[in-house]
């Protein structure tokens, strides 16, 4: 088995998120004798109205910051505020009713993000016998609960739905960005919480995994860094995940 780093360090918008969720529930149990106040409405549209689906959101949430790497902090942020405004607008028009569909369908969309960029051993994989268990499985198999629990299919499908139009980059949406000012406050933010446990290691982290993997790219060694925050023994599993099969 192996374990990789954890924390939010080089995910300000991961680390946002989070923060809301946090925020909007503990304001939602404070407001629930209102219920019908514009402002609960509004609460209940960015997270989850009990405890036990809040904090399996919040889990699920918390695997985000690999994909916030991966992407950078400016790509994701865009990435994230267009599945706000597609999934939120659907939500509204297609379940007037169902006010936590919005952040069904907002997780669902970011989760298909994290499965489209995020290799299959990330920060952690368990071997048993021929098979690899590894971040895929447990993020899968939490958002078929939380769906499932929810009762919430079509919200989660109305988020799938959005990542996939970001994807194939209809109306020009996945080369969207936040303004310039936002994208260098959150790669400011970023690089902050960053600097001095990377840089000055970078090089030899290289030097080391492209001895070890002489055939690999430089590129693909720096992004499996990236991706394991810099923990060579899990940049080494990621490359080994995604190495091809040797001929026999």
């Amino acid at each position: 088995m192996t374990l990789g780093v954890g924390g939010l360090e080089g995910a300000p918008t991961t680390r946002l998120w989070l923060l809301t969720t946090i925020l909007a529930f503990a304001l939602l149990q404070l407001l629930s004798p209102r219920p019908t106040t514009q402002l609960f409405r509004t609460l209940q549209a960015l997270t989850f109205s009990d405890l036990h689906s809040t904090i399996l959101s919040m889990l699920l949430i918390y695997h985000q910051r690999a994909v916030e790497r991966h992407l950078g902090p400016r790509k994701y942020a865009s990435h994230v505020a267009v599945f706000l405004l597609i999934t939120q607008t659907t939500s509204r028009l297609l379940f007037p009713a169902q006010t936590t569909s919005g952040a069904c369908s907002l997780l669902a969309a970011c989760l298909t993000l994290f499965a489209q960029h995020v290799p299959s051993v990330n920060y952690y994989s368990v071997h048993m016998g021929r098979l690899r268990i590894g971040d895929r499985w447990t993020v899968g198999a939490l958002a078929v609960y939380l769906v499932v629990r929810m009762q919430d299919v079509v919200a989660a499908a109305v988020g799938v739905g959005a990542a996939l139009v970001v994807a194939g980059d209809i109306a020009g949406l996945r080369q969207w960005r936040l303004p310039e000012w936002v994208g260098a406050r959150l790669d400011a933010s970023s690089v902050q919480k960053a600097a001095g446990t990377r840089a000055a290691a970078s090089e030899r982290e290289i030097g080391l995994l492209s001895a070890m993997f002489p055939g690999v790219e430089r590129s693909a060694v720096e992004q499996a860094l990236t991706l394991a925050g810099n923990d060579v023994s899990h940049a080494a599993a990621i490359l080994l995940d995604n190495a091809p099969p040797a001929s026999q």
